[in-house]
């Protein structure tokens, strides 16, 4: 069944011509259906953790999303924080998904390899790993906001990524606000 849902996914990608390769970013309508196949894409590190662009989108487009692929290490994630709507489908690994509701109190969403999450637009929410190994996940936002932050908060993957280390909230805070990223209690998880 998880393999006939990636299947369906990726049908539906290829299908609206967003499965686009960063190269194909100025691709011409006739020739807009692209792959991206796995270990492919622009390679990036955001701290010590790889990022994978799987699409590149140009502009505010409602219409267009963009895709980047991470592997997260057991314990790690994301600090918690809120932002325009996101989506994500677990490639692999187990996964607790923490979502701030309007009371206040969390709730915490369980995740495995096969489940999408969708997170609305403005709800604090952080994605952490806690399984025993590596997990995957697949990042799907709209428009071009989350690979611009991530284009100008990462590194290309040169070297080792231990060399970067955990990227500092101080850091990153200003060019997460430019993009409408605003990081929520990041000592909570």
């Amino acid at each position: 069944m998880k393999l006939l849902w990636a299947l369906l996914l990726a049908s539906f990608l290829s299908a609206s011509g967003l499965w686009m390769s960063p190269t194909a970013a100025a691709a011409t309508p006739a020739d807009s259906v692209q792959i991206v196949h796995p270990g492919e894409g622009e390679a990036r590190f955001l701290g010590g953790t790889p990022v994978t662009f799987k699409t590149f989108v140009a502009g505010d487009d409602p219409d267009q999303f963009s895709i980047t692929e991470s592997p997260i290490q057991p314990g790690e994630g994301a600090p918690f924080h809120k932002h325009a709507a996101e989506s994500f489908y677990v490639l692999a690994g187990d996964f607790e998904f923490y979502a701030g509701q309007p009371d206040g109190s969390i709730k915490t969403i369980k995740a495995s390899a096969g489940d999408l999450i969708n997170i609305p637009a403005g709800i604090p929410h952080a994605p952490k790993n806690v399984g025993s190994t590596s997990g995957k996940l697949l990042t799907i936002t709209g428009s071009d906001w989350f690979q611009n932050f991530l284009l100008e908060a990462s590194n290309p993957a040169e070297g080792e990524a231990s060399d970067l280390g955990v990227p500092s909230l101080a850091k990153m805070a200003p060019i997460a606000a430019k993009y409408g990223i605003e990081f929520v209690d990041p000592d909570h998880l």
